[in-house]
């Protein structure tokens, strides 16, 4: 399960979204906390007009967007839905029935008379709390939050030392205006095979690589600040399928932690917030 997901309105690169094929994931901490509606807030009744229809193509395409008038996904399971809304990885995901993982469907919400200002306005928290709604009402969710001991991985330093260089302090200039407004500074961003950015928080990388190895990453390295990161790894599916691999491909995501920044995951167990689905119906398509 993975989340890239930003703040801001239009197509979003899963914490409002834009996933496609190869994106996979920026790092934001999961607190799982159902949503809770707060009085006053914009739109805070949730979308008018919800269409929730099966996908009928198989396809590994996967969009999902918050846009100024509401909210669109495209072949998209119900746990991706319940990530969105909760910030839950799949791992964070107990007693969700084979259909919600495996059938995927096209879900718009709309408002029948948007208040563009107030929209424009709204935080990621309400929008998530209005996919929330769908979740609710149309797929009859009825869940709760609890914390379980689960197996976890350490995230220390190894024994060669960090490798990531640490950002220098920008400098803009009209002859490097374009790298002022990169979009990757200043945030780590995520494909299946690669994490990369420049100026990110190392406090990013842990939650990040909590929705790619499916198991949360607890930081101990104690490493502080901002630094160019860049990790180059072979997915395990890949790995495990009989396509012919380059002996000069690059290494699984636990070697390549290792070798290309100093880092190490070690298998331990810890208390997790996961989220308990107590029950959860097929929906009736419109």
């Amino acid at each position: 399960m993975w989340s890239f997901k930003m703040n801001i309105v239009g197509p979003m690169l899963l914490s409002g979204v834009l996933l496609v094929t190869e994106l996979v994931c920026v790092a934001k901490t999961p607190p799982v906390e159902q949503p809770k509606q707060q009085p006053g807030t914009c739109c805070a009744q949730g979308f008018d007009v919800v269409s929730i229809k099966q996908t009928k193509e198989n396809s590994d395409n996967v969009l999902m967007f918050s846009r100024e008038d509401g909210f669109n996904a495209q072949n998209v399971h119900v746990a991706a839905l319940l990530n969105y809304a909760f910030d839950a990885h799949e791992y964070q995901i107990i007693g969700l029935p084979d259909w919600a993982r495996s059938t995927t469907f096209d879900v718009v919400g709309k408002f029948s008379d948007p208040n563009e200002v107030a929209l424009k306005k709204a935080t990621l928290e309400e929008r998530e709390e209005w996919v929330a709604k769908i979740l609710v009402e149309r797929f009859h969710l009825v869940s709760h939050k609890e914390k379980r001991v689960m197996p976890v991985y350490d995230l220390t330093v190894s024994k060669d030392g960090f490798k990531a260089k640490q950002s220098q302090p920008a400098t803009v200039d009209q002859g490097h205006l374009a790298d002022s407004v990169n979009p990757q500074q200043g945030m780590l961003y995520a494909t299946n095979r690669s994490i990369f950015g420049k100026s990110a928080p190392f406090s990013d990388l842990a939650p990040l690589l909590s929705g790619i190895v499916n198991r949360s990453v607890i930081d101990k390295t104690g490493v502080t600040g901002s630094y160019d990161i860049k990790l180059v790894w072979t997915p395990e599916q890949a790995m495990l399928s009989n396509a012919p691999q380059s002996s000069q491909g690059p290494p699984d995501i636990y070697t390549a932690l290792q070798q290309q920044l100093g880092l190490r995951l070690s298998s331990s167990k810890a208390p997790v917030d996961v989220l308990v689905i107590d029950s959860i119906s097929f929906p009736i398509a419109n």
